[in-house]
């Protein structure tokens, strides 16, 4: 069992970053149309034709960034086999754990701090698996599907998911 984002998966990520190029393209020519068309210019059409150029550049950025995203998203993946669990994520690399290996799988639900021009934060669960190696964690945002890869490997290792209470 693989759970990857490829193909279709990907589509809401891509349609995102399609509709914020819209927002920042719809912005920069509706700027061009009011330098170019607007005559003379009063304080207050220079301040409004100003805003709206400054406005084009808040999508933008997000999309460009968002395309970075996308592609490493594209690289993760956990795949569970009968030797045990073959995974790439962030900050981990390619790794392959046998299922003898493994202690336990938790999952948390904890605060996400996002970063950029609008920072925010969100609540997220996020899984776990605990190995003699280290702790390896993946979500949402990773695998389509976290919930069922951790019922899986909890099944697979004769063990139920720890839920961990803050």
């Amino acid at each position: 069992m693989i759970f990857r984002r490829k193909g279709l998966a990907l589509a809401p990520w891509y349609g995102l970053m399609a509709l914020m190029w819209v927002f920042s393209g719809a912005f920069a020519l509706a700027f061009f149309a009011a330098v170019f068309t607007i005559r003379p210019f009063t304080w207050s059409d220079l301040f409004v034709t100003a805003l709206i150029g400054f406005s084009a550049w808040p999508p933008g950025a997000y999309a460009w960034a968002l395309r970075g995203s996308i592609r490493y998203m594209r690289t993760y993946y956990l795949r569970i086999g009968e030797e045990g669990v073959r995974f790439h994520l962030p900050g981990a690399g390619e790794v392959q754990v046998a299922w003898r290996d493994m202690q336990a799988v938790t999952r948390e639900k904890v605060w996400v701090n996002l970063k950029g021009p609008f920072p925010f934060a969100y609540r997220n669960y996020v899984y776990t698996i605990v190995t003699d190696r280290g702790r390896f964690t993946f979500s949402t945002f990773e695998i389509p599907r976290p919930e069922r890869a951790a019922r899986e490997i909890a099944a697979k290792t004769g063990q139920e998911v720890q839920r961990i209470a803050r």
